[in-house]
């Protein structure tokens, strides 16, 4: 069971389903839980804008058309990472989010030593939750807890991601009635 004082490095599984709303049908990863809030990753979600006119996307990024993903709706102009490492990224801002894995500001240093872009993800914004929010939402019924899958984040297609964590747990979002999220 995962405790809900800890919920770093887990999967949320939005409960909303409400067309308009940001967080219908997504899937996040939460990079760091803590008493002062949460930050999370929406790992479902391609981005749909012009890359090249709304942002400042390195060259390199398309050129190795890695797809640019939709992490979430704070700071939607900042590229991020997640990506393979090694114990040298930890003298830079990248923050370890698993046994190999890391976060950090978009850097073409960081970038260019990806050799396993399969495993790499760059995608805009992020999801940001105050003191206390996102335990209030989780009570509230907005979300449901799975643990992490590595195979789920990096290797399943966008569209399958979600039941597949879902499934993790033992719950299929078919058979769940529709006004379920609402609080």
């Amino acid at each position: 069971m995962i405790e809900i004082d800890n919920l770093s490095g887990n999967l949320l599984i939005s409960l909303e389903n409400q067309q308009g709303n940001f967080f219908s049908k997504s899937l996040i990863w939460i990079i760091k839980h803590s008493d002062s809030g949460s930050l999370g990753l929406v790992i479902n979600k391609p981005f749909v804008k012009k890359v090249r006119k709304t942002l400042d996307v390195k060259t390199e990024i398309l050129k190795k058309q890695v797809k640019i993903r939709d992490f979430g709706p704070v700071e939607r102009a900042r590229p991020f990472l997640i990506h393979a490492g090694t114990g040298d990224l930890r003298k830079t801002n990248s923050v370890a989010i698993g046994a190999d894995l890391f976060f950090s500001e978009y850097s073409h240093s960081i970038f260019a030593t990806q050799s396993n872009l399969r495993q790499t993800r760059v995608g805009v914004g992020y999801s940001g939750w105050g003191p206390g929010q996102l335990e209030s939402e989780i009570v509230s019924n907005f979300w449901l807890l799975a643990p992490f899958d590595r195979k789920i984040v990096f290797d399943l297609p966008d569209e399958g991601k979600l039941s597949a964590a879902a499934n993790s747990i033992g719950v299929d979002l078919n058979l769940l009635p529709r006004n379920i999220g609402h609080g």
